[in-house]
């Protein structure tokens, strides 16, 4: 996530996401995401590209050289547990 300027280790605000409102009113696309997976317990940040024909969330990162790689898989909005607002320290 460099050229956002997140480095690993970085210490992020994170603002959560109501579950009363629209997710589509509370997250677009370019936002950074943190995600949930559940399979294997633990949190991820991602950039929301798009949504595919099935309303997953199509989502990218940014390896260590700041080349642009797709998620190799898409993500259930109810995953997401909120978005990234801004780096509190690198």
């Amino acid at each position: 996530m460099e050229p956002r300027g997140i480095k690993d280790k970085s210490i992020v605000f994170v603002q959560p996401l109501s579950k009363k409102e629209n997710f589509k009113k509370q997250v677009k696309a370019e936002d950074v995401l943190l995600i949930y997976l559940h399979d294997k317990g633990v949190f991820k940040l991602r950039i929301l590209q798009n949504y595919d024909n099935e309303k997953q969330l199509i989502t990218y990162r940014y390896k260590d050289d700041g080349t642009k790689h797709l998620s190799s898989r898409n993500h259930n909005p109810d995953d997401v547990k909120g978005v990234v607002k801004y780096v509190i320290a690198s």
